[in-house]
């Protein structure tokens, strides 16, 4: 058990391009994200003379967003006329993924799918961010989830509660450094409140605490979370991006609440293996943002939960950047090291 101390709403707009922006927050401000919404690097350079790819590629997750992947796959698949197939590798939180593309030939024919936990574990294991950004593919809140028998229905009565009762109320995560661990200790530190981390062995296994009460909150991936919350199983009290959720347009944000200028965007994106030509990382981007960004494809993966991105590999990358300062300096502030 690790143990983390210290102390009237606008409507709700579906996502478009320029709302983005918004929903990244900080992280697109003065022009910080140059490429969002703009013709890519690739339109610029031109396509590179090789063809490809002239055989399948492999599509690599840890575990994580399995459903997004598989759609990503089956549109790339129509798309190229070759297999892009996902393949699991899972263990020491996704770091046998990761160590795979390290060490995967630079030829674009291995993609990684990766998330805002990348940007945690990357500052958590001192580790250089070797992997280069291709393209970001969706994005999603965390919603911040309490027991049904807590009685707090908003961010301020949470903080008040626990301001009332420092160090009595316990969140869960998926472990020390995961994005629900440093959601909660981003509000924590912004609201100077104590709270007790209760590192579980994944999203799942945290829910179930909040339910059983072992735990009284929780920030869980939205999908993860949509059923149990539309059954009634957990309360819902704030999402953690800067615009609503469309799924849960009745939860209002953090920022709303009265910390503007909280922001924690959960996010999906490929990476290539180090050393793979900018040319192609680029022909890859614009293939994949163009072919998933369809009516049609949009329409799935917001069932799913998941709202599609329309962003090139500069904006991804300058994305990235700011993604770790952000995180890093959460981290750093808080004290967190590496279980």
């Amino acid at each position: 058990m690790t143990s983390t101390r210290h102390g009237p709403v606008a409507a709700p707009a579906a996502p478009s391009r320029r709302a983005l922006g918004r929903q990244l927050g900080g992280l697109a401000l003065g022009g910080l994200l140059p490429g969002l919404g703009a013709g890519s690097a690739f339109g610029q350079q031109g396509r590179p003379a090789e063809a490809y790819p002239t055989h399948p590629v492999r599509f690599v997750i840890n575990g994580g967003a399995d459903q997004l992947a598989r759609l990503v796959a089956e549109e790339m698949t129509a798309h190229y006329g070759q297999a892009v197939y996902v393949e699991t590798k899972v263990g020491a939180a996704g770091a046998m993924a990761t160590d795979f593309m390290l060490k995967a030939p630079p030829d674009g024919y291995n993609w990684l799918l990766t998330s805002v936990s990348f940007t945690g574990q990357t500052i958590l294991q001192k580790k250089p961010a070797a992997l280069l950004p291709v393209t970001m593919i969706a994005t999603f809140p965390f919603v911040l989830v309490v027991n049904n028998d807590l009685p707090v229905h908003s961010v301020p009565e949470l903080v008040a509660r626990a301001r009332a009762q420092p160090g009595k109320l316990n969140f869960a995560s998926a472990g020390v450094g995961a994005p629900g661990h440093l959601s909660v200790e981003m509000l924590r530190q912004m609201a100077g409140i104590d709270m007790l981390h209760i590192p579980y062995q994944g999203v799942g296994k945290g829910l179930v605490g909040v339910m059983g009460n072992e735990v009284q909150l929780m920030f869980v991936p939205a999908p993860a979370a949509l059923s149990l919350i539309k059954s009634g199983k957990v309360r819902p009290i704030a999402v953690s991006t800067a615009q609503r959720y469309g799924q849960l347009p009745e939860v209002p944000t953090v920022a709303e609440q009265g910390y503007p200028d909280y922001l924690y965007v959960s996010w999906n994106g490929i990476h290539a293996a180090p050393g793979t030509p900018p040319a192609l990382l680029d022909r890859i981007a614009h293939d994949v943002s163009t072919t998933i960004n369809t009516p049609a494809m949009k329409a799935r993966a917001e069932a799913a939960g998941f709202d599609v991105v329309d962003m090139d590999r500069p904006a991804f990358t300058a994305f990235m950047q700011a993604d770790l300062a952000r995180v890093g300096k959460v981290i750093r502030a808080g004290n967190i090291t590496a279980g």
